[in-house]
């Protein structure tokens, strides 16, 4: 662990925004994604909802970031958030147009279980690469100094 306290880590994941390079701790991580959570439920709470929204849309890089930097420092190619990025992307548009299909056709969504079963695979499946990032977070850091930069 760092002598940094837990605000100036929490700051250093928004200062490092667009910072693709080196790499972030397991705890770097972990605190970046609780503050978030615990500020966007706080702003929830007295109502400031455009901001909530504000944050969330900045989070989206941020999280990106600090993902790329986390495999970094498991000595992973952070390319696999990309390519997580344009799967959940591209699966988001086909089953768009499946959707769009199937009001065409004149096919109510909830009308019968194939629908059902259709949304629930347009749910779980780009989740599916959503939670990567949180399964691979949970991973030890290499104990020593990798291509992507020191312990």
């Amino acid at each position: 662990m760092t002598n940094q306290s837990i605000i100036d880590i929490y700051l250093s994941y928004w200062k490092h925004i667009l910072n693709w390079q080196g790499r972030a701790t397991r705890f770097e991580f972990w605190i970046s994604q609780l503050g978030t959570l615990l500020i966007c439920m706080l702003l929830k709470a007295l109502s400031f909802d455009f901001v909530v929204t504000l944050l969330a849309l900045g989070n989206i890089l941020a999280f990106i970031s600090v993902t790329v930097r986390r495999l970094h420092d498991m000595g992973k190619s952070g390319f696999f958030v990309w390519k997580a990025c344009l799967y959940t992307f591209l699966l988001g548009i086909v089953l768009a147009f499946i959707f769009a299909g199937m009001d065409y056709l004149g096919i109510s969504v909830f009308q019968n279980i194939q629908s059902v079963i259709y949304i629930i695979i347009g749910y779980l499946v780009p989740g599916s690469f959503i939670i990567y990032p949180y399964i691979y977070a949970l991973f030890p850091s290499q104990p020593y100094d990798n291509k992507y930069g020191p312990h």
